[in-house]
Parts: structure tokens; C-alpha cells; sequence
């Protein structure tokens, strides 16, 4: 800060102007950029080869897309909607594409995802010359996909327990690991538990797992909507770890859960202990989301008319 004081105002701007293209530089913003990842199958294009066009012209609707998402993307299927494909007859090659099976993007190599293209062939409609008409033609993508997740939760003896604190010592806690996708999860512990050795009761614990909607897109599938807005979750809890109510019992060999609303989702449980460490013991709850999904994006064509009238005015 003093050296840019003691410059000229031209040195200064100099100065400055440099300094921010280092920061632009360091933050990634210039340059090649790394992999991109985000929450699933993302559209990366998604527009016309002409936004302008007349009465019966061929329009080319050209989209991309691409598995951001660290699990994989199948039965991956877009869908034309937002135009009647009467008017637009004849719709090519239908309005509905089977795409491949999307890769996962490789956080380990930093590999991009899988990506897929493709086009869709149509004719504008006709119009009465002096007529212009704006339409927005929309590229849903429906795809299955899961989110998978992991806690690991410290379970210590009673005694080790009292030996820690008389010394002033305690054990740290992990928070949840989820992979990346339109769904994220997160499993919310106390920090190390207590077993109990003595007596007949066994010790227990609260979990609570947060469900929500990050994608921007909705829980739906391919005509098919008897299960809208619902996951598939599977909890596997590590040996010595059980569940105490059956509904949440019921989870352990996978069921149906309602996202209110498709936004979100929070499932309190309790975890019963039923086999104490003799001292320590880092266990695992491991959870998966399997569901189906759709992105959508909207683009615009401005068509004019050229059907020039036949009729007599009166």
C-alpha cells in the first residue's frame, strides 16, 4: 500500500491494473480452467442455428450436454416441448432422443464427464405475411442417477472416555462425505459416542439425514409419475450399529422417501450401540439416494410469416 502511494497516478494504474490480473489469474478465471463439475447432467448448449427465420425454413435446434456429477448418468433421454410439433412438422428425428450413458466425472484424475450431442431437425410454422411470432422451444433431459454418502462416527469405551477427559484429551469428529449430484445429503451426529459397558441399557444416539433438491431440475421420471418427488434410500450401518424404530429399520433394506415438495427432506433417526468397542472405534454409516431426474432449458426462434392471404374482404 505505501509503494502504490509513492507512484505516479500512471505508475499507479499500471500497478493496480497488474495486480488485479494476478488475482484473476490465481482465482482461474483466465486460462484453460480445470474440469467442471457441478450437481449432475448439465446442458451445456442448447439454441437455434438461426434465431430468425421465415415461414417454413428449416431450423436446426442444436444442444449439448454433459455429466458434471460424480456418479454416473443412465437411461439419459431428452425431450423436445414448449412448441406443437404439428406446426413444426416434420419434427426430426422425433421428440423424444435416446442419448448414451453419461460417464461420471473422475475427481481422482480430474477426468471430465461424459458428454453427448445432437440435433433436432424441424420446420418453422406458417404464418400470415406481416406476422411475427416468438416461440421457446424447451430441451428437457430425464436421467437416473444416485447420491451416496458416508459418516464415519467415533464409538468410545465409557472408560476410554473418562481416561480422555482426566487428561484433557478428546477425539475428533469427522464430518459427512456425499458424492456430487442434482440431490446432496448430509448425515448430522454427535461427536464421539459413548458406549456403555455396564448394566443391561444400551446406549444410544440421534442421527438426522438432510435431504435437498440442488439441481435446479425436478425428482420425475419418462412418463411416469407415480413416483414423483420420492428417492430410493439405503442405509448401511456398520456391525454393532441397529436402528431402534421399524421405520427407520425399514431403510436398512431400502425404501421410498417423500421430498416434500421435491425441495428437501429431514429423517431423524436413533442408533442404538449394540456392541461396545473395548476402546475406540471409527464406524461407518453409509447411505445411497437412487432416483430419477430432469434438467430443462429454454431457448428462443423469432419466425415471420410470408403466407400471403386469398380471400376476398367482403
Amino acid at each position: 500500500m505505501r509503494v502504490l502511494m509513492m507512484l505516479n497516478p500512471a505508475k499507479e494504474q499500471k500497478a493496480l491494473l497488474l495486480l488485479l490480473a494476478a488475482v484473476v489469474l490465481v482465482s482461474g478465471c483466465i486460462g484453460g480452467g480445470g474440469p467442471a463439475t457441478g450437481p449432475g447432467v448439465t446442458v451445456l448448449q442448447w439454441k437455434p442455428d438461426l434465431t430468425q427465420v421465415d415461414s417454413g425454413e428449416h431450423v436446426k435446434l442444436i444442444f449439448e450436454v454433459q455429466n458434471q456429477g460424480t456418479e454416473y448418468a443412465l437411461n439419459v433421454v431428452a425431450r423436445l416441448s414448449g412448441i406443437d410439433p404439428s406446426d413444426w412438422a416434420p419434427v426430426s428425428p422425433g421428440t423424444d432422443i435416446l442419448l448414451n450413458d453419461l460417464l461420471r466425472f473422475d475427481a481422482r484424475t480430474g477426468t471430465q464427464g461424459g458428454t453427448d450431442t445432437d440435433i433436432y431437425d424441424v420446420l418453422a410454422p406458417e404464418l400470415p405475411d406481416g406476422i411475427k411470432q416468438t416461440y421457446n422451444p424447451t430441451l428437457s433431459i430425464y436421467y437416473t442417477y444416485r447420491t451416496t454418502a458416508s459418516k464415519q462416527v467415533t464409538v468410545v469405551n465409557e472408560d476410554e472416555l473418562s481416561n480422555l477427559a482426566q487428561q484433557g484429551k478428546s477425539l475428533p469428529s469427522q464430518p459427512s462425505q456425499t458424492s456430487s449430484g442434482p440431490i446432496n445429503f448430509q448425515i448430522q451426529t454427535p461427536g464421539p459416542v459413548r458406549a456403555t459397558t455396564t448394566g443391561f441399557r444400551l446406549k444410544s444416539f440421534p442421527v438426522r439425514f438432510d435431504i435437498s433438491n440442488i439441481g435446479g431440475g425436478y425428482l420425475t421420471r419418462l412418463n411416469d409419475h407415480s413416483l414423483d418427488n420420492k428417492v430410493l434410500m439405503t442405509v448401511d450401518l456398520p456391525s454393532g450399529l441397529d436402528f431402534t424404530t421399524p421405520d427407520c429399520q425399514a431403510l436398512r433394506g431400502g425404501n421410498l422417501v417423500d421430498i416434500v415438495s421435491g425441495i428437501d427432506r429431514s429423517i431423524t433417526c436413533e442408533i442404538q450401540i449394540t456392541s461396545p468397542p473395548t476402546i475406540s472405534e471409527a464406524r461407518n454409516i453409509i447411505i445411497t439416494l437412487s432416483y430419477d431426474y430432469r434438467v430443462d432449458r429454454t431457448t428462443t426462434v423469432e419466425v415471420a410469416g410470408t403466407v400471403r392471404g386469398t380471400g376476398r374482404l367482403f
